[in-house]
């Protein structure tokens, strides 16, 4: 994760954490400000990403995050306009920018989402926030819904991922 610049975390989320994996003998979890449920402490054994992000900016050379997940945006579970949780500790570790959801999101429109906003940021060289009406006017041509993409939020609309380069 600490290698690249332009990143794409999905997986199942809720407020403050993403789980990758099904069962807890794979579980994987990449956390945002508060200890682990039940254990009041960060794991290492549990939190694949833990060693990694405990060095101080640990992601300075990441230009962008998006974590694609339920409630990545913040940990309230209100559409909040300053990130907290996984965003805001990805800033706090150097990431330039970094994006969320503020709600529940559909697999199948997330992921569609997901793909053409890079697209219309990496290929058509729009900013992040124009890329994302575009990404969303897609999801709802296929889907006749949002299926919760619309609670997209970013710490720079205007970012530009083109041309490609490491963050700052």
């Amino acid at each position: 994760m600490r290698q690249g610049s332009v990143l794409l975390v999905a997986a199942h989320a809720q407020p403050n954490f993403l789980r990758i994996g099904g069962n807890e003998d794979l579980q994987h979890v990449l956390w945002g400000h508060r200890p682990p449920p039940y254990t009041q402490q960060n794991d290492p054994v549990m939190d694949h990403y833990y060693e990694e992000l405990e060095v101080p900016l640990a992601l300075k050379y990441s230009l962008f995050v998006l974590f694609a997940g339920c409630h990545t945006w913040n940990s309230t579970g209100c559409d909040d306009p300053e990130p907290n949780g996984l965003v805001a500790t990805a800033r706090e570790k150097g990431v330039d920018d970094a994006a969320g959801f503020v709600s529940e999101i559909l697999l199948n429109p997330a992921s569609l989402f997901a793909d053409r906003l890079f697209y219309h940021t990496m290929v058509d060289a729009n900013s992040v926030g124009f890329a994302r009406s575009l990404a969303l006017g897609e999801v709802y041509s296929v889907y006749e819904n949002y299926g919760g993409t619309d609670g997209f939020r970013s710490t720079s609309l205007d970012l530009m991922l083109k041309p490609a380069r490491w963050g700052n």
